[in-house]
């Protein structure tokens, strides 16, 4: 279930009865504030708009490929059609990426650790005119393990 505190407080309040007879304030509501921020989309550009202006992004040839890293594996960038699909993970999920601003897209995912809502950035390192040479994937950024190298 959804971290709201629920089981936090209840044991909270077990105490209290155990301790002092009654239940000594509303600690659903002291603990829901606590969680409130685990169940906020994630990303930097979450509630931002994106550019108006936004510079060109390369051909779309220039970031397609095989990216990886020692922790998660492959990140394969595709086109279809006018788009780039990535795909991660051992399931190959597959997300659309938008053209946010020059080598940087966005994504949204949706799982345990990015609630609907959510917006990743996915920013390309070009390593010549034409060709990128590295991938960082937002969402991965607090594991330590966000930059995908090309094959």
């Amino acid at each position: 279930t959804a971290p709201i505190g629920a089981v936090e407080a209840l044991a909270m309040e077990f105490v209290d009865l155990v301790q002092f007879g009654v239940i000594t304030r509303d600690w659903l509501a002291a603990y829901g504030q606590l969680m409130a921020p685990l169940s906020a989309p994630f990303g930097s550009l979450v509630g931002k708009k994106a550019p108006e202006h936004p510079a060109t992004a390369l051909p779309l040839q220039a970031y397609t490929g095989t990216y990886s890293n020692a922790y998660f594996g492959a990140a394969v960038v595709s086109q279809r059609g006018n788009e780039l699909i990535l795909r991660l993970g051992p399931a190959h999920q597959e997300h659309t990426l938008r053209h946010w601003d020059r080598s940087i897209f966005t994504y949204q995912p949706s799982s345990e650790n990015a609630v609907d809502g959510s917006i990743s950035q996915v920013t390309f390192s070009i390593k010549s005119p034409m060709q990128a040479a590295a991938v960082t994937i937002e969402l991965y950024h607090d594991s330590g393990w966000d930059r995908f190298t090309r094959h």
